[in-house]
């Protein structure tokens, strides 16, 4: 049984949609014990509106947090994480709605699997005016049990649910800890953490709404050569933060070849764009066995001649 539940939410300049969120929240059937809410320096109106709403609804177990310095989300997550008491954490944004049965379905999972430790639901996007539709791995269906286990052999470092759709329980945070930089998503670390002890799921089972909006459909990774230097940089020292902590995540022998694997590629990789070795980076792709798919050679590639 899940004995207790922290909400961990970030916001920044939220006013618009806040109060959305805030509902979905509070109307849970399973009631949160805790929600921590911390704004990273918002100049908006976010902030009061969290204020009233706290107050109004008489949430004496809502705490809003204002940093005295903007944190970046990244480092703002990982704050929430360090404060939260739960043995569930529940990580939001501040821009979704979150369906009533959210916090229930997903602890209802974890009380009956106690090798779960890591658990993430299936989204719905919904779009602002002028967003487009979302072609992307955070909404492709894996797997065809209700409850499926997610193969660090099939899907590699990557997140393919969102940290809004994300929850894990308190325990695992030292290794989540272990394992974070500061240019690292917190979904990217927690998801880490699942895969490679093997105790990551999805419940394939829609449990929120996941609003796009039309600023947000410009790529992330942009192809610029110093933008893809820096991503690779950020993979890079992701894999090797994998590889050095291999005993403490008792990563076993395939997991840790995989990953060897993996870190060698990257390093070519990072290599190859410093010096813009085009012809390299044509046999690193076509070698066989390496981690260097064609959709991340091509991106490479557009940065190296643009």
């Amino acid at each position: 049984m899940v004995n207790s539940v922290s909400v961990v939410m970030t916001t920044y300049n939220g006013e618009k949609y806040i109060f959305e969120q805030l509902s979905s929240i509070n109307c849970q059937t399973r009631k949160p014990d805790e929600v921590l809410i911390l704004d990273d320096g918002s100049t908006d109106n976010t902030v009061g509106i969290i204020k009233n709403y706290i107050d109004d609804n008489k949430l004496y177990n809502w705490r809003l947090i204002i940093n005295r310095s903007n944190l970046g989300w990244k480092r703002n997550f990982m704050k929430g994480f360090s404060l939260a008491k739960g043995d569930v954490i529940f990580c939001a944004d501040q821009d979704d709605i979150w369906r009533k049965k959210k916090i229930e379905d997903m602890c209802n999972v974890l009380s009956d699997h106690k090798n779960i430790h890591v658990l993430a639901c299936n989204i719905v996007p919904f779009y602002e005016n002028g967003g487009k539709t979302m072609a992307s791995k955070y909404i492709t269906p894996y797997g065809q049990e209700c409850i499926q286990k997610v193969d660090f052999f099939d899907v590699g470092f990557d997140v393919i649910r969102p940290g809004c759709a994300i929850c894990f329980r308190k325990s695992i945070l030292p290794l989540i800890d272990s394992i974070w930089f500061p240019e690292l998503a917190h979904d990217a670390a927690i998801w880490m953490v699942g895969i490679l002890t093997d105790s990551a799921y999805i419940l394939n089972h829609p449990l929120m709404d996941y609003r796009r909006h039309g600023n947000n459909n410009s790529p992330s990774n942009a192809k610029t050569l110093s933008n893809r230097i820096k991503l690779v940089s950020i993979e890079l020292n992701k894999v090797e933060k994998a590889y050095d902590n291999s005993k403490l995540l008792g990563i076993d022998v395939d997991k840790q070849r995989e990953i060897i694997e993996n870190k060698q590629t990257l390093e070519k990789r990072l290599s190859i764009l410093e010096t813009k070795d085009v012809l390299s980076s044509i046999g690193l792709m076509i070698k066989p066995g390496t981690c260097y798919g064609i959709r991340s050679w091509l991106a490479d590639l557009i940065s190296m001649i643009a």
